[in-house]
């Protein structure tokens, strides 16, 4: 917990004691109310007389000094009690960083700090803003900077404290961390980026989605359509088959029919014919003879007789043919409806197939495009890390750089430097740092002579070209 009001945790003013007893004839004792509590860690400090008393837990309220006591404080005795400090600095883009600086602060005297009237977070505030420089850090870093803003504001508090520690009567101090709080844009913008980042994954996912069901969905639609095509030519072919049959049977029904008439006929003929004959020319013959016709009629029913049968073995010959034909007809016909549905099912097949082709391609096209441009992506922030590197190793450098001459200033104004002999180049070598050994280059395989150009070599061309350019 960050001590708001150290070291002081209250102070009040004490009235005139008062006499104790039925008549007031007691000595004064001050009230139980009158003096604050104090914690394990704290002590009581008395003002009597214009003179300042500690309290070692050894005075009661009936003690003289206590009862004389105009005014009594209570002042923390923590080791280390942490002190925050909040400063803000300006930046080159008309913004400002939060700088929070915390001390461990321990106290040593409380009567000193008592009588001194000693507020240790106002005091640090006004030791830290007396150094102008830390508010001179931030005009060359943007808001985005923030981390490079950390590291010099880290640094130059740090060695401010080493050169010139703070003072404060009965206080021991020392700086126990600096931290700079990013900015509430930088902050807003790292998350609307996070989400622009999600939300494309998020709309792949979902167009990939909608692909995938359009795909089932007219997959669908095809195989519903084919079970309705063959439903229907199902239909057609029990239709053609039952009128077929219909037909066959109204055929035979007129045979039936016309088969009894013959039977009549026959029947009646040979009930004729058993009385005249079992040939009708007999009968014919039989009644030319009995004068029942004349001979041009007996020719004449003769050549009729002759007719009649010959049409009936035409007629039966024709019967016969119309059935062969009929029958020809039907499983053309069938074979030929056949051959149309496996045609069509055919034909629809290698559409969906090439619907589905067509698909893929598009998945295929797309993702190519999304991974390209995520390495694209990747490999801009990366290079925008290896610049923040490098700079951030320029600027560690100079930090450390100015650090020293700020050290080396110091012992000059304080007059340290007439006392010693220095030999110039060491104290230069070692004021100035060792700049940073760069990495070499990383392997990288020769690609293939087929193989795509890697977007790394994209943006290198590009690189060149505005360095050319310039």
């Amino acid at each position: 917990m960050i001590a708001s009001n150290y070291p002081v945790a209250e102070a009040r003013t004490l009235g005139e004691a008062q006499r104790s007893g039925p008549l007031g004839f007691r000595r004064p004792v001050r009230g139980a109310a009158e003096i604050p509590d104090a914690d394990g860690h704290q002590v009581l400090v008395y003002r009597v007389d214009g003179e300042y008393v500690l309290d070692s837990a050894r005075l009661r309220r009936g003690d003289d000094d206590v009862v004389r006591a105009t005014h009594v404080s209570v002042v923390d005795m923590r080791a280390g009690a942490p002190v925050a400090v909040e400063l803000s600095i300006p930046s080159r883009d008309a913004a400002e960083f939060a700088v929070h600086v915390t001390f461990a602060c321990t106290v040593t005297d409380p009567v000193a700090v008592v009588r001194d009237g000693v507020h240790a977070g106002t005091a640090l505030r006004s030791y830290l803003t007396s150094h102008s420089r830390i508010f001179q850090l931030g005009l060359g870093y943007a808001v985005d900077d923030v981390n490079e803003v950390r590291r010099d504001v880290d640094a130059q508090i740090t060695a401010y404290t080493t050169v010139k520690p703070p003072h404060l009567t009965g206080i021991s101090v020392t700086l126990a961390g600096v931290e700079v709080l990013t900015p509430d844009e930088l902050v807003a913008l790292e998350r609307a980026r996070r989400g622009q980042r999600h939300g494309h994954r998020l709309e792949r996912e979902k167009r990939n989605q909608n692909r995938s069901l359009a795909l089932d969905e007219e997959e669908g639609d095809h195989t519903l359509q084919y079970l309705r095509d063959e439903n229907q030519w199902e239909r057609d072919e029990r239709r053609t088959g039952h009128r077929y049959v219909a037909e066959e049977r109204d055929q035979e029904h007129r045979l039936r029919l016309r088969a009894v008439d013959d039977d009549y006929q026959r029947r009646k003929f040979l009930a004729t014919a058993e009385l005249v004959g079992a040939d009708p020319r007999d009968a014919l013959r039989l009644a030319h003879t009995a004068g029942e016709i004349s001979s041009e009629q007996y020719a004449e029913q003769l050549a009729l007789e002759h007719n009649r049968r010959l049409d009936r073995e035409a007629e039966r010959e024709e019967r016969a043919r119309q059935d062969r034909i009929r029958d020809t007809e039907f499983d053309r016909d069938y074979r030929i409806r056949k051959l149309d549905a496996k045609q069509s099912r055919h034909a629809e097949d290698r559409a969906e197939r090439r619907e589905r082709d067509r698909w893929g391609r598009e998945d295929a096209r797309q993702k190519h495009a999304d991974d390209r441009a995520d390495r694209l992506q990747a490999l801009m922030w990366q290079r925008e890390d290896d610049q923040h590197r490098h700079q951030e190793s320029r600027h560690d450098r100079l930090k450390q750089l100015d650090l020293n001459l700020e050290v080396l200033r110091e012992y000059a104004k304080r007059g340290h430097l007439d006392l010693v002999t220095l030999n110039l180049d060491q104290v230069i070598n070692q004021l100035i740092p060792a700049p940073d050994k760069e990495l070499p280059p990383p392997q990288r395989s020769e690609p293939a002579a087929d193989a795509p150009r890697p977007l790394e070599a994209e943006v290198r061309e590009e690189d060149e070209g505005a360095a050319s350019d310039a």
